[in-house]
């Protein structure tokens, strides 16, 4: 048994080692097998970088800048590493070769045990074929890799915009110039474009166009006569390059339709107030966005330049105005003066005309009517050229209260002024003078002002009536009160004399205000005392009224002597709410009435009027009682005394004489009503009986429709 363990243990053994063994050589054709694989990497490796070619960069420099030349360079620049040296390079412009002067520089380096080459190739492009835009390529040959690389100027600036800016000659620059005028297109581009120009669509000689270039701008100029100029609708600047489409700007150089404008001449106001230059004014309404000058013309010949006018910046129609400075060779009477409005170049519009502006001062003066105890207002109206005025009373200047400036359509200049004068100065009988005065035609002119001078014919004239001392004073001893009635209009400007035997009297004179009346009339008394002597002497008394601008007098007079006494005649009427008592026919003039309640009271509500004196030198008078519901009861009984130096009169009247005079109209008002009654009660019995046949008639119908 232990010889067969040993067996087996032995056999162990040898299995082990063989397998040992075979583990030994799989790994020894493993580690072969790596350093084969690593071999033929490295030469592949080398094999592959001796055949690869990079072109790193393809670049443009500038190389000098002057003025608004730019010189240029192309560079290709071969980096990464290459073997054999046997690379080539070859330029090309638009896909053609490029016969130019290379700059080539090779650079060797070393890397480990290898040798590896880089190439740099520099060429300087034509400048003219660059600006166009022209495409540049690099082409590089190493055994059998080819490589290319291109740029362009539309590559470099493909970002730079691109504006087309069209500046015209102004208005005023055509209408001034002689023969041309320029326009101008700004190009704002980086390449060198091809500026064109079309006047109307129609393409624009090469003659007729200039061109210069710096950094940033193309700048095109096309000249242009100004005939053509004129009859120019629009104008088309085109920009032309193979980097860019092609962009053009068009303007109109016409402009929109024209709206006719309104245009008015007349002269500056403010330039009047200076009063030392004539200036008129074309005041230009409903103008719309276009280009214009205003002429100013005297007799359809121009006396100005043209005068240009900007154009309104706001939408919608506007308003302008221009003025001119007349000179004095056109100070005429009979010159015309005109402005027009050329606007664009070929309307224009023409003013109204203004005419006999060069004319001597006139001047009117009046007194404004106002209240008599008010300042009087006095109005001056000068009319002329260039009018002033200035108020004077006795050689002395005054200030005008205002003064108003104003000028009429056809250019002559309205002056008033009003002068405030106070009463008190009025009735002075002062006279107020106003001058208008032209200094720059050295005229004037004036007139005069005052109360006499505006004071009618009718209002001199005054009627005066002397009346002798009332009744009850003839027998006094001391003196006795003469009364001076004048009648008339504006009684105040009057004054009153009296005298005694034809010697003037001032002291003891009473003079009242003036009394105004419906018709327009004034009343005015003077009372004087005259001593009973001189009355019983037979002396005369007289009154005179004479107005204060007018020597004529009006006189009245009366003496004891010369009174005819006559007996008053009287009746008494009853009116509307008052009693009447006319009184008529006596001489002289003095006389008294009274009234009286049931012949004991004395009713003082009554007015009586002054004599008048009638064609046959006789007097009349009348007196009204004002009736109350007191005093007018049936039975009273109501007296009208009249006493006179000639006779005592009493007239009385009772209500119910009164009722009984005027029954008959109760009967005729009673007749009245009886009489319309009975019309009444006639048209009532018509009506009813008309409405009772045709209720018949109605009925009978009806029967005979039903029993059919």
């Amino acid at each position: 048994m232990n010889t067969v363990m040993k067996n087996g243990w032995k056999n162990d053994m040898e299995a082990e080692q063989d397998q040992e063994q075979d583990d030994m050589g799989r790994t020894a054709i493993t580690f072969i097998l790596l350093f084969l694989i690593t071999l033929l990497f490295s030469i592949v490796t080398t094999a592959f970088k001796t055949h690869v070619l990079h072109v790193q960069q393809l670049d443009v420099i500038t190389l000098i800048q002057f003025n608004a030349f730019k010189y240029y360079t192309l560079q290709i620049n071969l980096v990464n590493g290459f073997f054999p040296d046997t690379l080539s390079v070859e330029w090309q412009r638009d896909n053609q070769p490029l016969n130019t002067k290379q700059i080539q520089r090779k650079l060797q380096s070393v890397e480990g045990v290898e040798k590896i080459f880089g190439l740099s190739s520099e060429i300087e492009p034509n400048m003219a074929e660059w600006a166009k835009g022209s495409r540049f390529t690099c082409q590089t040959r190493h055994n059998r890799i080819e490589l290319k690389e291109s740029i362009s100027i539309c590559e470099r600036y493909s970002s730079a915009p691109l504006s087309i800016h069209v500046e015209l000659p102004s208005f005023e620059t055509v209408m001034m110039a002689a023969a041309e005028v320029k326009a101008t297109c700004l190009v704002h581009t980086p390449f060198d474009a091809t500026v064109t120009w079309m006047m109307d669509d129609k393409p624009v000689p090469s003659n007729q166009v200039n061109q210069a270039t710096n950094s940033a701008h193309i700048i095109s100029n096309l000249t242009v006569s100004v005939d053509q100029w004129k009859t120019l609708k629009r104008l088309t600047c085109k920009a032309e390059h193979r980097c860019f489409s092609s962009n053009e700007k068009t303007v109109n150089v016409r402009g929109h339709a024209v709206t006719p404008p309104s245009v008015e001449i007349k002269r500056s106001v403010p330039d009047i107030l200076k009063g030392d230059r004539v200036v008129l004014e074309c005041h230009i309404t409903q103008l719309s966005s276009s280009d214009l000058y205003v002429t100013f013309q005297a007799d359809n010949v121009d006396m100005s330049g043209k005068l240009f006018v900007d154009p309104p910046e706001s939408p919608g129609p506007s308003s302008t105005s221009r003025h001119f400075t007349v000179s004095q060779r056109y100070w005429k009477s009979d010159t015309n003066f005109t402005c027009k409005v050329n606007q664009g170049f070929a309307d224009v519009f023409t003013s109204n005309s203004i005419s006999g502006i060069f004319v001597n001062p006139s001047v009117e003066l009046f007194l404004v009517p106002s209240e008599e105890s008010g300042p009087q207002i006095l109005v001056c109206s000068g009319w002329g050229f260039n009018p002033q005025i200035k108020w004077f009373t006795e050689s002395q200047q005054k200030p005008p209260s205002t003064t108003d400036i104003s000028v009429a359509a056809d250019g002559r200049v309205s002056v008033t002024s009003q002068l405030h004068v106070p009463q008190t100065e009025w009735k002075t009988v002062k006279v107020f003078t106003c001058e208008v005065s032209d200094e720059s035609l050295n005229k004037s002119e004036r007139k005069n002002i005052g109360l006499c001078s505006v004071t009618p014919p009718s209002h001199q004239i005054v009627s005066v009536y002397v009346q002798a001392p009332p009744v009850q004073e003839l027998q006094n001893k001391g003196h006795v009160t003469f009364t001076c009635l004048l009648v008339g209009l504006h009684l105040n400007d009057f004054s009153i004399t009296w005298r005694v035997g034809g010697n003037k009297c001032s002291p003891g004179v009473q003079r009242e205000q003036p009394v105004s009346h419906r018709n327009g009339t004034e009343t005015l008394q003077s009372f004087f005392n005259v001593s009973a002597e001189d009355w019983h002497a037979h002396k005369q008394v007289s009154c005179e009224g004479k107005h204060k601008c007018f020597n004529q007098s009006y006189e009245d007079h009366i003496s004891k002597a010369t009174v005819n006494p006559t007996q008053p005649s009287a009746t008494l009427l009853q009116g509307s709410g008052e009693l009447v008592c006319l009184v008529f026919g006596f001489s002289p003039a003095s006389i008294n009435i009274t009234w009286f309640l049931d012949d004991t009271k004395e009713l003082l509500d009554y007015n009586t009027s002054q004599p008048h004196r009638g064609p046959d030198g006789k007097f009349s008078i009348q007196s009204h009682l004002r009736l109350s519901r007191s005093n007018w009861l049936p039975g009273a009984v109501h007296t009208c005394r009249v006493t006179h130096a000639t006779i005592t009169l009493a007239l009385n009247i009772s209500k119910p004489e009164i009722l009984e005079d005027c029954g008959f109209l109760d009967d005729i008002m009673h007749a009245d009503v009886r009489q319309d009654l009975g019309m009444e009660s006639w048209y009532m019995a018509v009506t009813f009986l008309f409405f009772f046949l045709i209720s018949v008639v109605y009925g009978v119908l009806a029967t005979l429709i039903k029993t059919k």
